[in-house]
């Protein structure tokens, strides 16, 4: 088993526990006192004048780091322990864009290079370890709107208090006002908010989860009948239920308007959707008619621990670009909350999965001294420096993926945008991106795979197809010329057929990601994702036929259901198949590269992570074990074929992995989940 499968950190990490405290019904209007200050994140602005959702601020207290005693894959019974003392910020966010993957309300763009990150984008650990010191905004139940035209506005950071400008203010910022005499703004402080980094595909980057808010909340078990709930508002729920049992017949929701400040917060919270259930609610829904007419507003949105939505002939209508009918999201207890701790959660997998392991890391698993915070057009190499630490004191080599999601420069188009200071953004993002793959490629002394993808497309016809394929490649072109040495970094573009909020038309299709590959052969080579594709087709027919004509292939390796749902991945049919082309077609002779993309935070991710892998592992090795029969094939002896193959399947097969495992010094099968089960209660319960 010498080839490498990529760990995929993105994939696992994409949710977060559920900690939103229940908020109560309607939001009421209130006057600032006066001589007084207030408290508030900012949810709309005009001009000189902001909207807040008043709240409270309370003081965040730095976490002691975990420990890293456990030992490298295949070392025998260090246990891997680590410890994650401290309270966590409620309330909690996902790793989405943190991913990952993006989860509090995000702002617009900051100035390049500066050291405080907007709400909404990664924010900087303290020490590269642990959560950042600084405060949690708690929402309550009134908005205000002030005047900030006479107000003196400073910003708080990590190094202090600076000068700052209303044109620093954006939607989701927290921010305090202090009030005059005449009851007028005379001085705004933006609040420096604790996060973590990392993440993973969808979600923003500060560690909390952020759901916007809700024009009707439910948090009393209750029973409605004909009742009509409407928002228009920014990120905001028409109807929100939070830990209540709802039993809802005949209503009308419509979240007729509101723009989502971050598409990320959409797909991972149920920001912006009509309804959204929450907190382990359970809401039984008749006869209903839902309505979503918001960019990134989904109809129906579950989030979270043992919230159940149980829906019967009703009716549901989504109209704007990043927005689904119904969605639901997990959040299993014990999701990293720092690079320290995902590094912790690595180390406990790699102890249970035999053969060699690489990581596969996205660029807002940037890790940050203290000051240092860059948006994403400005990575350097230094900001990944801990992960190549980590990798070098296990062996791992490092694959690498742009995030060209869940954050505030989508718009939501990114290298597609017709909007020219939109698509320069993530082409230099892109640019800094090949930089980073060609420093892990050197310090790690293997090949780094970066991969090109992104979800732009549309949700429902479109009229100009060509322009925005044209102005994709464009920009890639232009990433690509960063320079780079392509015997170390392997740039892919990566196709997909659909997805939520792109039904319709994706810009980055199957024609058009293989096309590219074909026409850029001396710097870039195909990648395909078993989940990328219309269920019928198998990618493990397009394997040999790839490799017909390019000496390399990337590949992805999935388990969609009815779509790219990217489900645990199986021991099943269709990856055994995979497998078995990419043995037969000498893909482990270094012509196939392989991922691992998966996530699924509603069961423990340590066994999702270890299940996976080990799944691809077994059928890999079943693939070796598979006898030549090549010649019964070309003889035209298909009879003979049939049942050959036939009788291997009850072939001995578990007595071989479990032997592999014993020379790898892994557990075999029935012997890990015991371990998971003993992480789960000293570490994991301990971050909930």
């Amino acid at each position: 088993m010498k080839r490498m499968i990529s760990l995929c950190c993105a994939g696992l990490m994409a949710f977060s526990l559920a900690a939103c405290g229940s908020q109560n019904a309607a939001s009421s209007t209130s006057t600032p006192q006066v001589t007084s200050s207030v408290v508030g994140k900012i949810t709309a602005l005009d001009g000189t004048t902001a909207t807040l959702q008043l709240g409270e601020l309370t003081k965040n207290q730095p976490s002691d780091p975990p420990s890293q005693d456990s030992t490298q894959s295949g070392g025998d019974n260090a246990n891997g322990d680590s410890s994650a003392s401290g309270t966590q910020t409620p309330p909690e966010k996902p790793e989405g864009d943190t991913q990952g993957t993006g989860d509090s309300s995000s702002s617009t763009d900051t100035q390049s290079g500066s050291s405080t990150p907007p709400s909404g984008q990664n924010a900087p650990p303290s020490d590269g370890q642990g959560p950042v010191p600084g405060s949690t905004f708690t929402a309550g139940e009134e908005t205000t709107t002030v005047d900030l035209s006479s107000a003196t506005v400073t910003k708080e950071s990590q190094d202090g208090t600076t000068d700052a400008s209303l044109s620093d203010l954006a939607v989701g910022d927290v921010i305090e006002v202090t009030m005059g005499d005449d009851n007028t703004a005379t001085a705004v402080v933006i609040k420096s908010l604790g996060g973590a980094p990392g993440g993973a595909p969808g979600g923003s980057d500060s560690g909390e989860v952020d759901q916007g808010t809700s024009a009707n909340t439910i948090d009393k078990d209750t029973e409605a009948s004909s009742t009509t709930y409407t928002s228009d508002g920014d990120d905001e729920n028409a109807l929100r239920v939070t830990g209540a049992t709802a039993t809802l017949n005949g209503v009308t929701v419509n979240k007729s308007g509101g723009a989502s400040s971050n598409p990320g917060n959409g797909d991972f919270y149920g920001t912006n959707a009509a309804l959204l259930a929450t907190d382990g609610a359970t809401v039984i829904i008749q006869d209903a008619t839902i309505t979503s007419n918001a960019q990134g507003g989904n109809g129906v949105f579950i989030y979270g621990k043992g919230t159940t939505v149980n829906l019967s002939d009703s009716t549901i209508t989504t109209q704007k670009d990043n927005s689904g009918g119904i969605q639901t999201t997990g959040s299993y207890p014990g999701r990293a909350r720092t690079p320290r701790e995902l590094m912790a959660d690595i180390e406990e997998v790699l102890k249970l999965c035999p053969g060699t392991k690489k990581l596969n890391l996205h660029a807002s698993y940037a890790v940050f001294a203290p000051g240092e915070w860059v948006n994403r057009e400005k990575l350097e190499p230094k900001h990944f420096a801990p992960w190549v630490e980590f990798c070098k004191k296990h062996g791992l080599g490092a694959d690498f993926n742009p995030t060209f999601f869940s954050h505030p420069k989508c718009d939501p188009l990114t290298l597609s945008s017709p909007n020219e200071e939109t698509r320069r953004f993530w082409i230099e993002h892109g640019r800094a991106c090949v930089r980073i793959s060609q420093y892990l490629a050197e310090e790690l002394g293997q090949i780094c795979t970066m991969n090109i993808w992104t979800g732009d497309g549309f949700k429902d016809i479109p009229t100009d197809r060509l322009g925005p394929r044209m102005r994709y490649k464009e920009s890639i072109d232009e990433i690509l010329s960063e320079p780079f040495d392509f015997t170390k970094v392997k740039p892919c573009v990566e196709s997909k057929v659909f997805g939520i909020g792109v039904e319709s038309y994706t810009v980055g299709s199957a024609e058009f990601a293989l096309s590219y590959a074909a026409m850029n052969r001396d710097k870039c080579i195909p990648l395909m994702d078993n989940g990328h594709y219309h269920p019928t087709e198998v990618v493990s027919d397009k394997i040999p036929a790839l490799l017909t004509f390019f000496p390399e292939i990337a590949l992805h390796i999935t388990r969609p259901v009815r779509w790219d749902s990217d489900h645990v991945v199986l021991f099943d049919d269709e990856t055994k198949e995979l497998c078995k082309e990419i043995v037969r077609c000498g893909g482990l002779d270094g012509r196939v590269y392989l991922a691992l993309d998966y996530f699924d935070a509603s069961v423990n991710r340590i066994a999702a992570w270890v299940t996976g892998f080990r799944n691809v592992q077994k059928a890999l090795l079943n693939a070796l074990l598979t006898p030549d029969m090549t010649s019964e094939q070309n003889a035209g002896d298909f009879t003979s074929l049939l049942v050959r193959q036939e009788e291997l399947k009850t072939m001995p097969f578990g007595e071989i992995w479990a032997e592999y495992c014993r020379r790898c010094g892994v557990p075999e099968d029935g012997a890990w989940l015991p371990e998971v089960h003993r992480y789960e209660k000293t570490v994991l319960e301990a971050r909930a």
